[in-house]
């Protein structure tokens, strides 16, 4: 069993982009309540001894990882010095509760060993589980944050890529399966197990009127499903969320479904007087709780949609007015990524009013902005837009490798709505030719499943 992904590090005993390889996982995350406390009886799981030997008796190619982890990091656009990133071993501690406290992470560390290098919230439910039938288990975890104040996601795409190599480059150089066959029966899975769909336990538990799970489940879901273009699963789960996230009192999530997932959504499918209704509602209940950041999406997405109806001095009085709340979002990752989407929409509204110097500086801003931050599924809409103006600004040898980078990334990481008008767009413009498209169309054919997204695809590879 493998287990790859992102973690808080400890301050002096990691640095941000390293790998952790843990020895021993202490769970925390079972606790007992003791003189009005939550006290942690926490469970430690050494790694098995299997293990340990193939370990100690093999090593881990570094050239391999080198290479590897450049080669990821350049595709997604990160600038990082490979050399940099140590694979770490130690322990690693696992608590139910998301760090934006270093004291906190202190803390938990404190109850587990001088060798802890940070913690996480699902390597103990592993190790656990792997306990339990078993199975020996390799946890790579990237250091994204230190669990402080400062918590963001400008160094996940680096962690999540510094381990998932080391994962990788493990199982392909060190890891010696043979050795493995000693270790006894591995659980079967069953059938049912295999045919899990978290679509059908939300339309399972909005029917047995379990509120709580549906807005927990459809809240995790309804990113993804914009990502990779269902929108009409999108829309179908949204009407769910949203009156479940009413019933159970989630005003937050209900302001945040009534505007993104019923109301940006379906203005994409076609559905502008319920995109409208929706995003307004979600407006007015988002402003009654103090809500900064969605009423501030809310005006956004109120402004494009007025640009697109050429309402455009409509439109910039609404970015006007969102703007206004930014000084109120408590939340700097969130603030930070507000401003931005803000530089992007005022860019299109520049464009409608012809100023181009203008959009070009606002576009630039917003891609410079999100690539700081790591922010991939956005950076690609902010270069794809960058690349229109530079088009209309008689700027094409300027246009050709941001459009390149965007929709290399935008395939990569599964933004195939961006990826997909990069190709309209470069075979409007004429800047590719059918080979070419005909390349990039396959690409995206070959992960995409939404059929919104492929039903656009033929008309594009064929023959002027």
């Amino acid at each position: 069993m493998c287990l790859v992904g992102i973690a808080a590090g400890r301050k002096k005993k990691s640095n941000l982009g390293d790998v952790i390889f843990p020895v021993r996982i202490h769970d925390r995350s079972i606790k007992v309540a003791l003189d009005g406390n939550m006290v942690p009886r926490t469970q430690s799981y050494d790694r098995f001894d299997t293990l340990n030997r193939i370990i100690k008796a093999s090593k881990f190619d570094r050239d391999m990882y080198e290479k590897e982890l450049e080669r990821v990091l350049r595709e997604l656009g990160v600038d990082y010095d490979v050399k940099n990133v140590e694979i770490l071993d130690g322990s690693l501690a696992t608590d139910n509760v998301l760090l934006r406290d270093e004291s906190v992470l202190e803390q938990i560390a404190s109850g587990t060993d001088e060798k802890c290098r940070g913690a996480d919230m699902e390597s103990g439910g592993v190790a656990r589980a792997c306990e339990y039938f078993d199975v020996p288990y390799a946890i790579f975890r990237g250091v994204s944050d230190y669990g402080d104040s400062n918590k963001n996601d400008s160094a996940h795409l680096l962690a999540a890529s510094s381990s998932a190599v080391a994962l990788k480059t493990f199982l392909v150089s060190q890891m010696n399966y043979s050795a493995l066959a000693d270790v006894g029966e591995w659980p079967v899975i069953t059938e049912s197990e295999m045919e899990f769909s978290p679509i059908k336990e939300v339309r399972n538990a909005y029917n047995n009127g379990n509120y709580e799970r549906v807005c927990r489940l459809g809240s995790v879901l309804s990113r993804e499903l914009w990502l990779s273009g269902q929108y009409r699963l999108r829309v179908e789960l949204g009407k769910m969320i949203e009156i479940c996230a009413f019933h159970s009192g989630n005003t937050s999530l209900r302001a945040k479904v009534l505007i993104d997932d019923l109301g940006w959504t379906n203005e994409i499918l076609g559905n502008r007087m319920d995109a409208v209704k929706n995003i307004a509602d979600g407006l007015m209940v988002a402003a009654s709780i103090g809500d900064d950041y969605v009423a501030s999406k809310a005006l956004r997405h109120l402004a494009s949609i007025d640009r697109r109806l050429g309402k455009i001095d409509d439109a910039e009085q609404k970015l006007i007015k969102a703007i206004g709340h930014l000084d109120d979002i408590d939340e700097a990752h969130k603030k930070a990524e507000m401003v931005a989407s803000l530089k992007l929409s005022m860019a299109k509204v520049m464009i409608e009013k012809g100023d181009m110097e203008a959009a070009e500086d606002g576009a630039r801003d917003a891609s410079d902005m999100y690539e700081r931050h790591g922010d991939l599924t956005r950076l690609v809409k902010a270069d794809l837009v960058l690349a229109k103006i530079l088009v209309r600004r008689g700027k094409k040898s300027e246009c050709e490798p941001v459009l390149e980078n965007c929709i290399a990334r935008s395939i990569a990481i599964g933004r195939f709505d961006v990826s997909t008008e990069c190709v309209y767009f470069a075979r409007s413009n004429k800047l590719w030719d059918n080979d070419k498209i005909g390349r990039a169309v396959a690409q995206i054919r070959e992960s995409c499943s939404s059929q919104e997204i492929l039903s656009q695809l033929d008309p594009m590879i064929e023959p002027d």
